[in-house]
């Protein structure tokens, strides 16, 4: 009995000894959990904190003069200097720093994650880093029971700022002419061939209103115009879908902007939605409307009128059909009795909205022209045939010069090239954004047309009178046609060519801090840098010049001979011809060359109701978004 007592005492100090093992090992894991736990959230947070500091600079807000990003090189120094200021033990680890962009990823089972792809320091689409870290683990308490002293923490995170900014190109305000601008605005909103609905959108005189011109429209009052929520016009499924017809979009917009313009305004508006109410073609809204931000869904992104008119253009691009533009009454050229213009979008406008640096650009309308005239003949012309006829007994009767001019436009584009976050010691605290624009360029040709330009027939591509004059003799006894022959049509290119702008300085911050609205922005505080008209002017009249200037001209007469001869009476022909030739070059020289011509009463005038300058534009910055860096994702990044 005594030998099995002290057998059992035994065997319960090898259950003890066996236990206070178990004990002390759970102990030690414990503990060795809990460093490791301590520190990998260390490190999880070193690398979140380097993320943050480094894409500051990736991004564009390193406080560089020039606002240019960080390369790689760069931003692995930015790293290591995070590191170094928030860790006692920064000797040990190792990182990998990588500049590109955040993207949503699907994995395998469908799932969209955010993810990161690196991008070479060329890229404009760089606003993201990932920083990946990596440290031996704690010293185990217990090596071989609660893991290896080889263990290595890993930690990786990816921070993005993505600097945003807005801007618009179209043409200046001030060169808007009042008759040719009703008559576009009732072109591109009326339905095809609606004389009615054209007069009536004339008589609202929409040049004469001030406030059209002025007012600024935001996000969330075009959303709300549509019925629609901002975050739904940055869906493209959504735009897609929402093709409004004009008297929606008006009259909405007329409820959206009651009490934030003056009520001249949103009556005119209500007046236009009237007018226009016949007009089913949809407004496709995906061809116009660029990224959008609901973070600046109260700042002004577009103006009114250009929001108007860019909404017709983008229904008349989805149409495809050219229409006819009543200017009749809204043009008065010396000499001209018949204007008939025909227009046809063949890209809508765009409106840029919010977008980071490299990546944003707005752009112009890209459309044809068709002009087809008929000018008159100088009565001194008519005089001196007159006058040479006058012992034949003749009359003379000179048809009026049909002229025709075919004007491919290229869209204009604005670009944002670059953006200075806000630094304390730069700029007063305010970004700066920098701005190029490349020209709207056209291709114009000159030439003559047969029937009616109300038809609007295509320009003779051979030999074909440009004038005609008809002889009749007295009882009938001789007559003849002359003729003054264009040769051929003539084409020139204009415009074109890309400039640096001067960078915008001026804003006015929102209370968010988040948004900087452009000083000379819709509704804000003017400014001398902001818009900013770049081009010559004068572009597209020195291509009519020239295409005066290259115009080959000739004579003939269905009279067989030199002479034209009644009786015993003859007179030479090119006595009668050279009068008319001369007569024609008299007419023509002015209208196409001339201040008040056809270019300045008509063309010009015509192209800014449009939002377009042949060899110039007018680039507005609308607002600069910049926002705080945050860590998108934390998921450990797999190195290849």
């Amino acid at each position: 009995m005594r030998n099995t007592c002290s057998q059992q005492r035994g065997f319960a100090a090898v259950f003890a000894a066996m236990a206070m093992i178990a004990m002390l090992s759970a102990v030690a894991l414990s503990i060795d959990i809990g460093r490791l736990y301590t520190a990998q959230r260390e490190l999880q947070k070193l690398a979140d904190i380097a993320a943050l500091d480094t894409v500051r600079i990736a991004s564009g807000c390193s406080g560089e003069a020039a606002g240019t990003p960080a390369g790689q090189a760069a931003a692995m120094a930015e790293t290591s200097a995070s590191l170094l200021r928030n860790s006692n033990a920064a000797q040990d680890i190792t990182m990998l720093t990588e500049v590109g962009r955040k993207l949503l990823v699907t994995s395998s089972d469908g799932e969209s994650l955010l993810g990161f792809e690196p991008l070479p320091d060329a890229s404009p689409l760089r606003d993201a880093v990932r920083v990946r870290l990596t440290r031996p683990a704690p010293a185990r308490l217990i090596p071989g029971i609660t893991g290896s002293s080889d263990d290595v923490l890993v930690a990786s995170a990816v921070a993005a700022q993505p600097a945003r900014g807005e801007l618009s190109i179209g043409s200046d305000v001030l060169a808007l002419n009042g008759g040719v601008l009703n008559s576009v605005v009732g072109g591109l909103l009326c339905a095809a061939g609606d004389a009615v609905c054209q007069s009536e959108v004339i008589a609202l005189n929409v040049a004469g209103n001030g406030g059209l011109l002025s007012a600024g429209v935001t996000l969330e009052q075009l959303a709300t115009a549509l019925s629609l929520s901002v975050p739904d016009l940055a869906d493209p499924l959504v735009l897609d879908t929402q093709t409004p017809v004009a008297s929606e979009v008006l009259d909405g917009l007329a409820g959206s902007l009651a009490g934030s313009v003056d009520g001249s305004v949103t009556a005119l508006l209500s007046a236009l939605a009237a007018a226009t109410a016949g007009n089913t073609e949809g407004m496709p809204l995906a061809s116009l409307l660029g990224p959008v931000s609901e973070v600046a869904g109260e700042v002004p992104f577009v103006n009114l009128f250009d929001l108007i008119v860019g909404l017709g253009q983008a229904s008349q691009a989805a149409n495809g059909a050219p229409i006819r533009l009543n200017l009749a009454n809204a043009v008065n050229i010396p000499n001209v009795s018949e204007v008939h213009v025909f227009l046809r979008v063949i890209e809508p406008p765009q409106f840029s909205g919010m977008g980071p640096a490299g990546q944003t650009s707005a752009h112009t309308a890209q459309l044809s022209l068709q002009l087809r005239l008929a000018v008159g003949v100088l009565p001194s012309t008519s005089n001196t045939l007159n006058s040479l006829l006058a012992l034949l007994g003749t009359s003379v009767n000179i048809s009026p010069i049909k002229l025709g001019a075919d004007i491919e436009v290229a869209r204009g584009e604005a670009f944002l090239d670059s953006l200075q976050c806000p630094q304390r010691d730069l700029n007063n605290g305010l970004p700066v954004a920098g701005l190029s624009a490349r020209t709207a360029a056209a291709e114009v040709r000159l030439g003559t047309y047969a029937g009616s330009g109300a038809s609007a027939p295509p320009l003779t591509a051979v030999a074909a009178p440009i004038v005609t004059a008809s002889v009749s003799a007295i009882f009938g006894l001789a007559s003849t046609t002359l003729n003054v022959v264009l040769n051929q049509p003539v084409t020139v290119s204009a415009g074109g060519g890309t400039q640096v702008l001067e960078n915008v300085t001026r804003y006015q911050p929102l209370d968010e801090v988040l948004v900087y609205v452009a000083d000379g922005a819709p509704l804000a505080p003017p400014s001398p840098e902001n818009p900013q008209r770049v081009g010559n002017g004068n572009v597209l009249s020195g291509a009519f010049s020239s295409l005066f200037g290259s115009l080959q001209l000739s004579t003939s007469s269905s009279a067989g001979g030199s002479n034209l001869c009644v009786l015993f009476v003859c007179v030479p022909l090119s006595g009668l011809l050279d009068p008319l030739l001369t007569g024609v070059t008299a007419v023509l020289g002015p209208l196409l060359t001339g201040v008040g011509g056809l270019v300045d009463a008509l063309l010009d005038p015509l192209l800014n109701a449009l939002g377009i300058q042949i060899g110039g534009a007018t680039v507005t910055l609308h607002a600069v978004e910049i926002p705080q860096p945050k860590v998108v994702t934390t998921a450990v990044a797999v190195l290849p």
